[in-house]
């Protein structure tokens, strides 16, 4: 980009992130999360907070703790409605809202859960709360990432793929899927639309800066290696992540950890160690003694690689300083390799690639070069 394009690109994305609500769903798999992170009732926890269904999910290995923060209330005010739901309410009320984003009864759920919601929750929710409603798009579809969704549907609908995607989804047989996507991907990967999703403007919907976007060499094989691996491979029947943005919604038997009612109990009885703060992580380790044996980041280090580095060099400083000895970090990241890490942080921690430990093969979402584990010396 030239210094005016990338002047209007920042303000685009600056604007997106201070005003929307971005995330309606964690888009980071929770079960390769939990075999990584090994919580136990001695974890505490520090994390990213995005949409909560990971931090939900995390409530099941019953730590002890687990400090959720975002820069954007609006995250979470979502997160919130789902505490105080399983809290205050029942599976039905949570399901009825969560599984398929929209709900006759909306109104109803809403009102007998609002009292207990925080302040900063109540403004949003008493303006969004028509995500829900039956007629309109669903909450799956709203929020700038939801937007997104609809764009690329959009797309495949424009194609005549709609048909090919859904077999794709419900086809047992891995030879019948090979050959859907054989027959498919040509179409796919051309005319207009192989440029127009690739868009900077387009992505930082989905909340995917420029940077991290040109990290990956060539965004249209990446994605096409990653589709084969995730609608080939593995069983797309069973992958929520995708599904759920190609389809509108959740199933009872496709779904989010914190949504599969046998959890819930569990979610319930612990949920009271989950809490909330509107604060970025440099503000909050600067203004906090706890120690945390577990940092989970998500991408949120590529957002700052190339336009923050003095400032990512700082906040390495203050999580080291907040670390317990041998605590585990982890985070997603699409650079092919830690190069862009401060060069104090490799005497502290060791890390691992996930791909060296064949787990990163079993991922369901694959939009990430690489899952980091990191472990403090």
């Amino acid at each position: 980009m030239n210094s005016m394009s990338n002047w209007l690109y920042q303000k685009w994305f600056s604007y997106i992130h201070s005003n929307y609500l971005v995330y309606n769903t964690s888009w980071e798999d929770a079960a390769i999360d939990r075999e990584l992170l090994h919580l136990n009732n001695n974890s505490s926890v520090l994390m990213i907070t995005s949409a909560g269904c990971n931090a939900l999910a995390y409530l099941l290995d019953g730590p002890r703790r687990i400090d959720g923060i975002d820069v954007n209330y609006r995250q979470n005010a979502l997160v919130d409605l789902k505490i105080k739901l399983i809290r205050y309410r029942d599976y039905t009320a949570l399901s009825n809202l969560f599984l398929t984003g929209r709900h006759p009864e909306y109104l109803a759920i809403y009102s007998r859960v609002r009292p207990y919601l925080e302040a900063k929750s109540r403004f949003f929710w008493d303006r969004y709360i028509r995500y829900f409603s039956p007629g309109g798009r669903g909450l799956y579809y709203n929020g700038t990432a939801g937007t997104f969704a609809l764009i690329l549907n959009a797309i495949l609908k424009l194609k005549g793929l709609k048909p090919n995607v859904s077999r794709l989804l419900h086809t047992a047989s891995r030879s019948e899927r090979e050959q859907i996507f054989r027959s498919t991907q040509g179409k796919l990967w051309s005319g207009l639309s192989q440029y127009l999703w690739k868009w900077d403007g387009l992505l930082s919907l989905a909340g995917i800066p420029a940077s991290q976007a040109e990290a990956v060499e060539d965004l249209n094989a990446f994605m096409q290696g990653t589709i084969y691996q995730l609608f080939v491979e593995q069983n797309p029947a069973q992958n929520h992540y995708w599904r759920v943005y190609l389809e509108g919604k959740y199933s009872t038997d496709c779904c989010p950890q914190y949504l599969q009612k046998e959890n819930f109990a569990v979610l319930r009885k612990n949920i009271g160690r989950l809490s909330l703060k509107s604060s970025n992580l440099l503000q909050h380790l600067s203004h906090t003694e706890t120690k945390y044996s577990h940092f989970i980041l998500l991408d949120h280090m590529d957002w700052m690689a190339e336009t923050e580095p003095a400032l990512l060099a700082k906040q390495w400083k203050l999580i080291l300083t907040h670390a317990l000895p041998g605590a585990t970090i982890l985070f997603r990241s699409a650079y092919p390799d830690l190069s862009f890490l401060p060069p104090f942080v490799f005497g502290e921690v060791n890390f691992t690639n996930a791909k060296n430990i064949n787990i990163q093969q079993q991922d369901r979402v694959g939009t990430y070069t690489a899952t980091w584990l990191g472990v403090v010396q």
